[in-house]
């Protein structure tokens, strides 16, 4: 009990000194995000990443106080390699087939390529991959404001807006690169309205995730994708223990953020931490907002912000990578990722 009060009690006092002392906050962007072109009225557009949103993010984050200063830093295209440890070699070599000027191909029912959109999300999972170094040399945290987004792409398919599974990139270069020795062990978040049924596929389809890799999502169900129900982690789990790996968390429309945030704090973070990771990734989407057009929970941007703070009571040493996944009401958007942002 004393040392429960005391790991509280630190927690606390870390988000005091944090929010007395300033921080700088990192965030990866570029403006050649807005080259992946969606159909007209598609949610997943050019508009989510684009410089009214950075604007209004970095207003929002200075109003805040809480920063020394926004670092905005600006991620290149690394090599593929680390795309393998997402996504096999014929499904890459796929998405990397040339796309006319004019011409938009459908991949699945909602998920599109542009002539720029391979080179785009080769870029958003740059800046994961780039914010992932920062972290993991410097410590603190780092936020892709990127897109397209990546939580629905498996090993072999894209899906729901997704072609490049970001999230597993990122798990699968720390583990497995000989750049990132210090990390043993990744633990994964998906805070996305939708269940991250990519993530899911990749780590429980091959053997070298177990006792790497721990995944958890808390996700409205009955929602796209329809995979992530109560129980569902043995149909996803190929190999080991399906409780050792995956945790999926259905929450039904209409949930507020009251309960959202007693089942990231009471069931989501303890199975993350118990599993003592060098890292946490996280799928950071803000379709849980009571405003976005996809989904029906009723979460706050202050939702948002007190779940970075469990986060952080729960981790406060631990290097964080978040980037951007869902969220679809572009007019809230910047407000929820400077909530999130705040306390992280």
């Amino acid at each position: 009990m004393l040392n429960k009060l005391l790991c509280h009690l630190q927690g606390h006092l870390i988000l005091f000194l944090m929010t007395r002392l300033g921080k700088a906050v990192r965030i990866l962007h570029s403006p050649k995000f807005g080259a992946h072109v969606t159909p007209k009225y598609h949610p997943e557009s050019p508009f989510r990443t684009d410089v009214r949103i950075v604007e209004e993010l970095s207003k929002k984050l200075k109003d805040k106080g809480e920063f020394h200063e926004v670092q905005w830093l600006h991620p290149k295209i690394k090599d593929g390699s680390a795309l393998l440890h997402a996504h096999t070699a014929d499904y890459l070599q796929e998405i990397a087939k040339p796309v006319g000027f004019d011409e938009l191909r459908a991949l699945d029912a909602d998920t599109y390529q542009s002539a720029g959109s391979y080179n785009v999300s080769r870029l958003a999972s740059s800046a994961w991959l780039t914010g992932m170094e920062h972290v993991l040399k410097e410590g603190g945290s780092a936020f892709a404001l990127s897109r397209p987004p990546g939580h629905h792409s498996s090993p072999s398919t894209a899906c729901g807006f997704c072609t490049i599974n970001h999230a597993v990139v990122c798990a699968g270069h720390a583990l497995f690169s000989e750049d990132n020795a210090q990390v043993q062990r990744v633990a994964m978040l998906d805070i996305d309205v939708h269940f991250g049924n990519g993530i899911a596929a990749a780590l429980g389809s091959d053997p070298k995730w177990e006792n790497k890799a721990r995944y958890c999502s808390l996700h409205q169900q009955p929602a796209f994708p329809f995979s992530g129900g109560k129980n569902a982690e043995s149909i996803f789990a190929k190999y080991g223990s399906a409780n050792n790996l995956l945790r999926f968390l259905p929450m039904l429309p209409g949930i507020d953020g009251r309960i959202w945030l007693k089942t990231l704090k009471e069931k989501a973070l303890p199975f993350l931490h118990e599993f003592n990771p060098d890292l946490l990734i996280i799928s950071a989407g803000f379709d849980a907002l009571d405003s976005d057009p996809l989904a029906s929970l009723e979460l706050t941007p202050d939702d948002f912000r007190q779940a970075a703070i469990q986060i952080r009571e729960t981790f406060p040493d631990l290097p964080i990578i978040a980037g951007l996944e869902g969220g679809y009401d572009v007019d809230r958007l910047p407000e929820a990722i400077a909530a999130f942002l705040e306390p992280l």
